[in-house]
């Protein structure tokens, strides 16, 4: 009989393998990510602070965050739209900062390199509130169902090698990631 800590061992183990950031796959509290083919997608959706600390190897990333509608007495419409941005970037620095508004509220969704200088935010996606810019490669208004969140996209092919030694316990390829799912799969099943 599995336990839930060999279950939580083994998904940690195949999370670092992957290029996973192994709170994503310990805490059911921290972001959903997902690998599909070979991208590794982190939404952060909970409202508050977050930190997102970058595995090694990632040369370039793209977020995406949505800032939160503005709503006023009729929550089924928002009385005013927050924006989506989306930016790629590169020279990444090893973790980044994230906020993600409360829904209804109005504010934005940020990304910044260094938690305490607001000089350092990458990317802002305004609040329907109007009280921030947004600040991105691509802005738009939110979809009105949209809500507010910070998505995170990197390539794990950026880590693999064609000489296997310059990626030892690195190089990504289909039996991990089926033993991956796999795990993951236990791991939920057991909770």
């Amino acid at each position: 009989m599995k336990t839930k800590r060999s279950s939580a061992l083994a998904v940690l183990a195949a999370a670092s393998l992957l290029g996973v950031p192994a709170y994503a796959a310990a805490d059911t509290t921290s972001p959903e990510c997902e690998v599909t083919d070979s991208t590794v997608t982190c939404t952060f959706d909970a409202p508050g602070e977050h930190v997102f600390d970058l595995p090694d190897g990632i040369e370039s990333m793209t977020i995406s965050a949505t800032g939160a509608h503005l709503t006023g007495s009729d929550e089924e419409a928002p009385d005013s739209l927050a924006d989506t941005v989306t930016s790629t970037l590169t020279d990444l620095p090893a973790t980044l900062y994230l906020s993600v508004p409360l829904m209804g509220e109005g504010g934005a969704a940020e990304v910044a390199t260094d938690l305490d200088d607001i000089d350092t935010r990458i990317v802002i996606a305004a609040g329907g509130d109007g009280a921030e810019s947004s600040l991105g490669d691509d802005q738009e208004l939110a979809e009105p169902e949209a809500e507010p969140s910070v998505v995170i996209s990197y390539s794990v092919d950026e880590q693999t090698d064609s000489d296997p030694a310059a990626c030892p316990g690195l190089c990504i390829d289909d039996t991990v990631y089926k033993l991956y799912e796999l795990m993951m799969s236990n791991a939920q099943q057991s909770q």
